[in-house]
């Protein structure tokens, strides 16, 4: 197009530059005090420990979804991390997790066994099973709103995404000088 002059300029050709002046967006976390007053005032139902469970140890939403009753240890020392859930057109699907080091096994700190434990109980195999289909995983776009409602009525607290929990997590690990 350009040697026939039906274009001056290819504009590709300066595609490279317009993308390398684009600042990289920041990933929000909640501050201390934001956890501090989560883990202080969620409720104690399913969402809410879910939350605090999500804050103690970085699991990514798609992970808790996929969670089973039968990846936690007897005594909520840990858990198995080997699904998550994924929408795909629509359709809620379990599969693999996002990246084969996702697979892993998570300890969960003391406060949190007992949570983890209480969700277990509620729960017939997924812990967060579908309202609408029984024996399948719930819906990601239930639980972001559930999400959004619970973090909306503890008051001092922004209201950011389920995935913050893990910026969140790996934020306070860094400040304890945890590797990463």
């Amino acid at each position: 197009a350009e040697a026939n002059d039906v274009l001056r300029k290819i504009p590709v050709r300066f595609a490279e530059k317009m993308r390398s002046s684009k600042e990289k967006k920041r990933k929000e976390s909640f501050t201390v005090e934001e956890v501090k007053l989560l883990m202080q005032n969620l409720p104690t139902d399913r969402i809410g420990l879910s939350i605090r469970l999500m804050l103690g140890t970085g699991m990514r939403g798609q992970e808790m979804l996929g969670l089973r009753k039968r990846n936690v240890a007897a005594d909520g020392s840990e858990i198995h991390i080997v699904e998550a859930v994924k929408q795909v057109k629509g359709t809620v699907l379990v599969g693999n997790t996002k990246t084969a080091t996702s697979t892993r096994v998570v300890p969960i700190p003391h406060n949190l066994r007992e949570p983890l434990l209480q969700l277990c109980a509620m729960s017939k195999d997924f812990i967060w099973e579908s309202p609408k289909r029984p024996g399948q995983p719930c819906n990601p776009s239930h639980f972001r709103d559930a999400f959004k409602e619970a973090i909306s009525k503890v008051e001092g607290v922004r209201v950011l995404t389920p995935h913050c929990c893990r910026h969140s997590y790996v934020s306070m690990m860094q400040s304890l000088g945890v590797s990463m």
